[in-house]
């Protein structure tokens, strides 16, 4: 058993309105068992020029356990189109 804290990454510019934004999470086991859940992520809106990316991360789950040995895979969607928003990803941390 292994105990993580995966966080959520986003990359997103001015054009961003600063609203709670909805996702998707679907994490796939290694033995095939999926789960789908919505993660809300806030977001401070970035003023800066549009070209530019501001880069956060959000925790997404304190002490999460993964059960099984092996690949998890993640595919994170919003639940409707938001502006702004480049990229989200999600990075496990080793939790103490």
């Amino acid at each position: 058993m292994r105990i993580r804290s995966p966080s959520a990454i986003c990359g997103y510019d001015a054009a961003f309105a600063g609203d709670p934004v909805d996702l998707e999470v679907t994490t796939v086991a290694p033995d095939s068992l999926r789960l789908t859940e919505t993660f809300t992520l806030r977001l401070a809106p970035s003023y800066g020029p549009s070209p530019l990316l501001r880069d956060t991360a959000v925790l997404y789950r304190r002490r999460a356990v993964l059960r099984r040995e092996g690949e998890y895979r993640m595919a994170i969607r919003p639940s409707e189109p938001v502006r702004g928003i480049e990229a989200v990803g999600i990075t496990i941390e080793k939790s103490e």
